[in-house]
């Protein structure tokens, strides 16, 4: 059972901190039942927090993918999911409204939500700044400021994350 509540604002410090992969399974996907997937573990530079990456996508249906980053509390080592970014892969619950979705979306951790008694990354939103999986890693990379990424995802050129940080401004 997850006993660490985070602020809104610690989320964001801890999503946006300059962290860079030291551990990594393998730098490509390997297959397990019907996904391709990915695992590493992540530093703050700064700091040293920890912090874990997965990375899912279905290999029939390659909309359906996920990608979250997980902080590893300090003070009760649960991994507590900070953020997640999907594709189309069916309706979602947008804010307590329920309002649905069927789009590209990124799911954040909220406090609000633990307030209420949910899952805090319940919370989730549409977006449009990424339309295949490829570009949803490459903005989770920039949003998550892992700055070695490209050491372990060699098709990830430092262009291609240049490029997508002129086209963000």
């Amino acid at each position: 059972m997850q006993t660490d509540i985070l602020t809104d604002a610690l989320v964001d410090e801890l999503i946006s901190c300059e962290k860079e992969i030291y551990k990594a399974e393998r730098t490509d996907f390997f297959q397990k039942g019907h996904h391709r997937r990915n695992n590493f573990e992540l530093k703050a530079v700064e700091d040293g927090k920890q912090f874990s990456v997965f990375i899912r996508q279905h290999i029939m249906f390659e909309e359906n993918f996920s990608i979250g980053l997980l902080y590893k509390s300090e003070r009760t080592s649960a991994k507590i999911l900070l953020t997640r970014f999907n594709g189309p892969h069916g309706h979602i619950a947008v804010e307590i409204g329920n309002e649905e979705h069927n789009e590209f979306h990124i799911h954040k951790y909220s406090h609000d939500y633990v307030l209420l008694g949910l899952k805090p990354e319940k919370h989730a939103y549409a977006t449009k700044d990424y339309g295949t999986f490829k570009d949803a890693i490459i903005h989770f990379v920039k949003e998550c400021n892992i700055k070695n990424a490209s050491d372990y995802f060699p098709w990830l050129t430092i262009a291609q994350l240049t490029l997508f940080d002129e086209e963000g401004e």
